[in-house]
């Protein structure tokens, strides 16, 4: 069974990809929400604890997924989070931000549950790194890539076919490199084995770039 699109005749497999193709092809005055996170008000000292924190205890990453229900099945994700095992910090951060969702991460036998701050939301992280960003010190880079990557996803978005320029899925590519743990050196005797999973982590990274520009161009194709 198929379904078409009521305005221009396109035939899909479920409503929900015709619903996904109307919004962003045929409905006007969409885009992303409005943020919600709140830096106006915070002192020189609290941007600077925030800061410090994200640069020693936190992180900037986009997570990938595939969402097979829909024309466009690459789905990737931005969040900057913050991370302790004192709850009363991370919910101070939370407070002072008025934004971003608290979650705990399952912890090793013997060791403190993890409390993670998640902030999520194009719009939102771009207001947390344009003010956080100037005094950040090791997680420059990321930020940089970051906030490109997030200026991009609000310049065009529109509706959830979320469809990725080549320059996007090149910054999720670059973010996660950045992202790897590890030092990279000139392999030694007693380092082969060490060298040998980063050059294959770093063909997995290009090859899924690879997959993510080839589904979007069949994509294009399939329109």
């Amino acid at each position: 069974m198929t379904y078409s699109c009521k305005f221009c005749g396109l035939v899909f497999e479920s409503p929900r990809k015709v619903a996904g193709h109307q919004a962003g092809k045929h409905m006007k005055g969409l885009g992303l929400k409005n943020s919600t996170i709140q830096v106006d008000d915070l002192s020189d000292y609290q941007l600077g604890y925030l800061a410090a924190f994200l640069d020693g205890e936190g992180g900037i990453q986009i997570t990938y997924n595939e969402r097979k229900d829909r024309l466009y099945t690459t789905a990737l994700h931005p969040t900057v989070y913050f991370t302790n095992t004192n709850r009363e910090v991370i919910e101070t951060l939370k407070s002072w931000l008025r934004a971003g969702c608290i979650v705990v991460a399952k912890a090793r036998e013997g060791c403190k549950p993890t409390f993670v701050l998640h902030v999520t939301g194009t719009k939102n992280i771009i207001v947390l790194l344009e003010r956080l960003r100037p005094l950040m010190i090791i997680k420059t880079k990321q930020a940089d890539v970051m906030l490109e990557y997030c200026r991009s996803r609000a310049s065009h978005y529109r509706g959830k076919e979320r469809r990725y320029t080549e320059r996007e899925l090149e910054l999720y590519t670059t973010l996660k490199k950045l992202n790897e743990r590890g030092v990279k050196s000139t392999p030694t005797h007693g380092s082969l084995t060490k060298a040998g999973k980063s050059q294959t982590g770093n063909l997995e990274s290009e090859a899924r770039l690879r997959k993510l520009k080839a589904s979007h161009t069949k994509a294009r194709y399939l329109k």
